[in-house]
């Protein structure tokens, strides 16, 4: 449910396991399959072993790619607000694709690795993810600021890569791909910060809420007019309907209108891309910006973003 906490989840009126949770175990996932048909295989006990070490090395992996970044500094994890339980600063900060993020280094100190590596080393990719994150999450930088604008210089390669998969089908290999890289990750938090936003609230009146406030801060990165915060807020809410069940008539009515078709993606930047309202090289920087918007709307120990009537 993306929550350890059943009271947690119970809150919610999403149900199903969280899209960043599930996408950011593809590799586990991986290596279960292959536990499965170990199962069935002889020499049992070389094969159960064999399978614990590749989920062993998908975790040692995932710590090195962190390390790495931080160029042989000491570390220092980014401060975590404490929230009251069921609060919005609660479900955001908790999610786990937030909440890794912390580890990783702040963007004037990372070091990233020559292209060849960013493109081949989904653990380095998504350890790039969370510098991004914790950029505007915990350190508060601006998206179209000098420290993040020189990491997203360096990653032009990678996002051009990425880009190429954007609005088409994709095989299993290129799946797993695809869940590590930095445009499909920081959309992917974005679902968990939009389901997290939405709370116990219907869609409507959040949608209305939150579009102004993405309009401004989407305004100091100087894109395309047509890309407004009603257009990233549809974006938002079609992607959680795609990772969480919205089962109240209210919710469900909106959401077919806002995407008659089923056309949207479950990733928000990928719908804004498609719909040719965001180049792929603009949308890390969208996506950090209204990343920020959201995390500054639960900073808070309420239980909505909506004012008390």
């Amino acid at each position: 449910m993306g929550k350890a906490s059943r009271k947690k989840s119970d809150r919610r009126a999403g149900e199903g396991p969280s899209r960043a949770e599930v996408e950011s175990k593809v590799r586990q996932e991986q290596v279960q399959r292959r536990l499965a048909a170990a199962l069935h295989q002889p020499g049992l006990g070389d094969a159960l072993r064999k399978v614990a070490g590749q989920a062993a090395a998908v975790r040692t992996a995932a710590g090195e790619a962190v390390a790495e970044l931080w160029g042989g500094t000491t570390p220092v994890p980014a401060q975590v607000q404490q929230w009251d339980d069921g609060s919005l600063g609660d479900f955001f900060f908790t999610e786990p694709v937030i909440a890794r993020a912390a580890e990783a280094p702040p963007a004037e100190v990372a070091i990233l690795p020559p292209p060849e590596r960013m493109l081949a080393d989904g653990s380095v990719r998504e350890a790039i993810a969370s510098v991004l994150i914790r950029s505007v999450v915990f350190d508060r930088l601006p998206a179209e600021g000098p420290a993040i604008g020189a990491l997203v210089a360096q990653l032009a390669p990678v996002i051009d890569w990425e880009a190429g998969y954007f609005g088409r089908h994709l095989d299993d290999d290129e799946a797993e791909d695809i869940v590590t890289a930095p445009v499909f990750l920081i959309g992917s938090a974005l679902v968990e910060a939009a389901r997290a936003v939405i709370a116990d609230d219907r869609i409507a009146p959040v949608v209305e809420f939150i579009e102004p406030v993405l309009d401004a801060a989407l305004a100091p990165l100087g894109l395309s007019a047509e890309l407004t915060g009603g257009a990233v807020a549809r974006a938002l809410a079609c992607a959680a309907a795609r990772a969480y069940l919205f089962a109240d008539p209210a919710d469900t009515a909106l959401l077919d209108q806002l995407d008659p078709d089923a056309t949207t993606s479950e990733n928000p930047l990928e719908t804004l891309v498609n719909d040719k309202l965001l180049g792929p090289r603009d949308a890390l920087l969208a996506g950090l910006s209204v990343l920020a918007a959201l995390a500054g709307l639960c900073r808070t120990n309420a239980v909505s973003v909506l004012p008390e009537a």
